[in-house]
């Protein structure tokens, strides 16, 4: 099992936290990444990803959810006409379950620009009390050494480590 963090931005509508926010109350609830996302087949069932909200007008942003992966990152695509899932191999799915988010997914711009998606479970939200990533806070993580610059650091997703996922999302012991 591997630990990850992943950023959320702000889009032209929506601050970080309400794209967070649509994206874990969906039935199935998900996770979107972009085609240049460092690392974006890397994460496989069971991981454990928490994700960091930029907050709007500075100050630190902060971890706002965690969740366990439920099934491995996939390709979404319109082939034809035709909704469906693409495993990075190839194979498509058809999955009457996933019907409603093949739908919102056509009709949202937001998915144009990040089309694959982590299924998720055991969502763990977060929002209203996030656990800001301060110089301070980033200081005392495992991976400070590879990343000593925080903006770098918030920038994209990365495997971390056990401690460092238990410490941003204030699980450590």
């Amino acid at each position: 099992m591997d630990f990850w963090f992943s950023p959320v931005g702000a889009d032209p509508d929506h601050v970080a936290t309400d794209v967070i926010r649509m994206m874990l109350a969906f039935k199935p609830p998900f996770y979107a990444l972009g085609l240049s996302t460092p690392n974006r087949y890397q994460m496989a069932k069971n991981d454990r990803l928490c994700v960091y909200a930029t907050l709007q007008g500075g100050g630190p942003g902060g971890i706002v959810a965690d969740a366990t992966v439920e099934e491995s990152p996939e390709d979404w695509r319109l082939a034809q006409g035709i909704h469906e899932f693409i495993k990075p191999k190839g194979q498509p799915r058809t999955d009457a379950l996933l019907r409603p988010l093949w739908e919102y997914l056509d009709k949202s711009v937001h998915a144009r620009q990040f089309p694959i998606v982590v299924l998720l479970r055991d969502v763990h939200e977060y929002i209203a009390r996030p656990i800001c990533v301060t110089p301070e806070l980033h200081a005392g993580l495992d991976s400070y050494a590879l990343a000593p610059d925080l903006g770098l650091y918030v920038s994209a997703t990365k495997r971390i480590t056990e401690r460092d996922f238990g410490i941003l999302t204030g699980r450590h012991g």
